[in-house]
């Protein structure tokens, strides 16, 4: 008798997903190590001084 799930055929997508969460991981340390996160609360900064004086 056949299972109604076929979990053999889901692990073969594991090891992809794995990387590009990894690769995911590696870009957001790399943004937030050179100042990325300045980036972001600049730009906050900046579209909040814009709505308050326009």
């Amino acid at each position: 008798m056949r299972s109604k799930f076929d979990f053999h055929k889901a692990s073969l997508h594991v090891p992809a997903v794995r990387h590009k969460l990894a690769q995911t991981v590696v870009a957001l340390s790399l943004i937030l190590t050179i100042g990325g996160h300045w980036f972001v609360l600049q730009s906050v900064a900046w579209m909040g001084m814009f709505a308050k004086f326009s």
